[in-house]
């Protein structure tokens, strides 16, 4: 998933409107001058997975997993019970459903299941999950073991990198 690889769904056309914390958490801000054409921040989407807590320097939203008012948000206004992503040319490569109706959370899901697991999003949850290690004065794999207790409101959230953290120590 490239940051011009999708598009905020569904056409305007269609008279649906997003939930603001749709753009807040997977797009970055458009420069200065361009169109308004929000562009996917595939980092900003990883850091929505990651676990963090009030004394983290970390100004990211996350997990979002855990704020059950804001992942149980409708993603649209009218709720949709299923939201296709388009692709730049306009061809569908993902959908999301959910029976009633596609909440934040599982727009967060899906894309964050795009999400490359490459050296650059290794490298970022490693250095977030080394801010939050540092501060917790846990060894890693105390610090695992606990955050990976804290699996969201709906117990079922695994933290993306967490194994390469422990298999560092």
């Amino acid at each position: 998933m490239s940051r011009t690889s999708i598009r905020a769904p569904p056409p305007p056309s269609r008279g649906i409107a997003m939930h603001p914390l749709y753009y807040y958490l997977h797009f970055a801000e458009s420069p200065a001058g361009s169109p308004h054409m929000p562009s996917p921040d595939t980092l900003a989407i990883l850091l929505t997975h990651l676990p963090t807590f009030p004394e983290s320097k970390s100004l990211q939203y996350g997990p979002l997993c855990v704020h059950p008012n804001a992942s149980c948000a409708f993603a649209t206004f009218p709720p949709m019970q299923s939201i296709s992503f388009e692709d730049a040319n306009g061809d569908p490569f993902l959908t999301v459903r959910n029976p009633d109706g596609c909440t934040i959370l599982d727009v967060n899901r899906a894309l964050g299941d795009l999400v490359p697991r490459g050296i650059e999003q290794l490298d970022l949850a490693l250095a977030h999950y080394r801010e939050l290690l540092f501060t917790s004065g846990l060894s890693s794999a105390q610090f695992a073991e606990h955050i990976s207790r804290d699996r969201g409101f709906l117990d079922d959230h695994e933290y993306p990198f967490l194994q390469e953290l422990v298999a560092q120590a």
